[in-house]
């Protein structure tokens, strides 16, 4: 059974762990306080939807193209070119409790611009940490993602027994070398696949064109070397 709005709101300090999320912003942390003791529906949908928690772009995030690690923060924003992969962390640093499981999604605006989740769908029951989404960008165009938008979703559902958690991802802080080593490299895009396909069409009509031409120039000299 997946919480709603009113369970999600009873877990929200539960869930996002403020001393670990805001750190040094103090304006920031003292405004989800409030948040939490006034129960502003307003001010709430800066962190619950109806059926989720809405997850902000964090601080740092690693491309594909670039192979290197993005500050966000210093930065102000991210671009995922059409046809690359990014790696992105959260801004708040979350705890599923043991008895939860969580699934995570994109916003509806970024996928309806191509903007594609492949980093997996689920938070283990124990987890505690930035998540971290990796995803894709199939759209024609450049996506922008700015520090602290509102870009994931993460759902919660009850469990009918508790469960321990005991990946390698406990305490999460940043973009792991395991998952940066993924992204490394040279790797075909689509762009880059489209750009190939044309460049060896191009060729293959080149060489069609001078075989059909030789092909002639051929039947030209049997059939004068025939009718001497």
């Amino acid at each position: 059974m997946f919480l709603s709005w009113e369970n999600l709101l009873e877990k929200l300090e539960e869930i996002i762990d403020k001393e670990n999320t805001f750190q040094d912003e103090k304006s920031e942390r003292e405004e989800f306080e409030e948040v939490i003791k006034k129960k502003e529906e307003k001010k709430l949908k800066k962190f619950l939807s109806p059926v989720s928690y809405e997850l902000k772009v964090g601080r740092e995030a690693f491309l594909s193209g670039k192979n290197e690690r993005i500050n966000i923060k210093e930065q102000g924003y991210v671009v995922i070119e059409p046809g690359m992969f990014a790696s992105i962390l959260t801004y708040e640093y979350i705890t599923i409790p043991e008895d939860l499981i969580g699934f995570i999604s994109l916003k509806f605006g970024l996928k309806s611009k191509g903007l594609v989740n492949v980093s997996g769908f689920h938070v283990d029951p124990g987890f505690k940490g930035h998540l971290v989404f990796t995803v894709f960008n199939l759209g024609p165009h450049p996506i922008i993602l700015r520090y602290k938008e509102q870009a994931f979703l993460l759902f919660l559902a009850k469990l009918t027994a508790k469960a321990e958690y005991k990946g390698k991802h406990q305490e999460q802080k940043e973009i792991s070398p395991e998952i940066i080593s993924w992204l490394t490299g040279e790797k075909l895009n689509f762009v880059q696949f489209e750009s190939k396909i044309s460049s060896l069409e191009a060729k293959v009509n080149i060489l069609i064109g001078t075989g059909i031409t030789l092909l002639i120039g051929l039947l030209g000299i049997i059939l004068k070397f025939l009718f001497k």
